[in-house]
């Protein structure tokens, strides 16, 4: 399991971007995941 503060990155270059265009509400189990996977977009979907 991953500490808090690595909870919250973006772990691909294209987060930001995706965010800005709503795949955040559209793509929740990649963009943030859940209790079991951490997503890969957690901080430009905070």
């Amino acid at each position: 399991m991953e500490s808090q503060t690595e909870d919250c990155v973006d772990k691909n270059g294209n987060c930001p971007f995706w965010a800005k265009v709503g795949e955040c509400e559209k793509n929740p189990a990649y963009m943030v995941g859940s209790e079991e996977f951490t997503g890969y977009c957690r901080k430009s979907c905070k």
